[in-house]
């Protein structure tokens, strides 16, 4: 019947504009994600930039206090020698030792503060000794007598007192 034969065709015209209406709207849907999700992108990638500039800033200027705080420790260190290879014992007056070193090469230098550096080490040998001088003159003619104070005590060795950013 005429009838029966129209029904089918409606429902297919029908399909036809469900499915061209559904995929017009889906297109328009994934336009505006697109649209917000490159938008969104952009707004990320220059917060990142601005974070990246922002963290040279700061690395930068990391450095150079770093450099500013050695400077200081290095500087609070001009007055001081580390010595070592002088043998440790329980009870020692390291200041003692030290000036017996000292006096051994006609050196006799005022003294700050001298005392062994770090914990007490039993398998390693003796700790380094940190002799700080009243003057900084008094630790350049200590530098300046390092070869005299070697021909009587060839095991102990005196150096500059440097920062740890300075071996």
């Amino acid at each position: 019947s005429p009838r029966s034969a129209l029904h089918p065709a409606l429902f297919d015209r029908s399909l036809r504009i469900f499915t061209l209406h559904a995929s017009r709207q889906s297109r328009t849907v994934v336009e505006r994600i697109d649209s917000n999700m490159t938008a969104r992108l952009r707004e990320l990638q220059d917060e990142l930039k601005a974070k990246d500039e922002a963290i040279l800033k700061l690395s930068a200027r990391v450095e150079e206090l770093e450099g500013r705080i050695d400077d200081q420790d290095q500087y609070s260190r001009r007055t001081s020698v580390r010595i070592s290879g002088v043998p440790e014992e329980d009870e020692e007056d390291v200041k003692n030792k030290v000036m017996s070193i000292f006096h051994s090469s006609n050196f006799v230098p005022n003294i700050n503060r001298v005392h062994r550096v770090g914990p007490k080490q039993t398998q390693l040998g003796p700790r380094p000794i940190i002799c700080q001088f009243l003057s900084y003159s008094d630790k350049r003619k200590c530098m300046g007598t390092k070869s005299s104070i070697n021909k009587y005590h060839p095991r102990v060795f005196i150096n500059e007192d440097l920062s740890r950013a300075r071996p």
